[in-house]
């Protein structure tokens, strides 16, 4: 099983459920996300197949065959576009909190989620962003 957390989020956010799903022997995949953590490679010039890529270097590495990916909010783009790709390395795949067949969020929406993933910037302008309250949709 691979878990893709949401943009700018690691692979940490599913601590809870990973211990849970490995106690009841599933193999979890975690893979920390370019940017997050110690994570390395390019962050200009990529895109969801980038993101794809890396994911399905994580599955082949593991050697354990087809995988059921969840992915949630971001991560939803990610695991669509490794099945995509790559469904000979998907069996499955599992969205969570995704906003699939909807317009992407508002600007200001997408620019308090980049500052709020953001580690350059101090956690108060990074806290701010968190707290940016949802506009209604049209």
């Amino acid at each position: 099983m691979v878990l893709l957390p949401s943009l700018g989020r690691g692979a940490e956010d599913f601590d809870a459920i990973a211990a849970k799903l490995a106690a009841a022997h599933f193999l979890v995949l975690r893979p920390q996300p370019r940017g997050i953590g110690a994570s390395r490679g390019p962050l200009t010039g990529i895109d969801l197949h980038d993101y794809a890529a890396d994911v399905a270097a994580v599955i082949e590495a593991a050697g354990r065959g087809p995988a059921f990916v969840v992915g949630h909010a971001f991560g939803n783009r990610v695991a669509r576009m490794l099945a995509t790709d790559r469904g000979d390395l998907v069996r499955g795949v599992s969205l969570v909190a995704a906003n699939v067949g909807r317009d992407p969020s508002p600007p200001d929406v997408r620019a308090a989620i980049r500052a709020s993933a953001d580690p350059a910037l101090p956690d108060d302008v990074r806290l701010e962003a968190l707290r940016l309250p949802s506009s209604p949709r049209q």
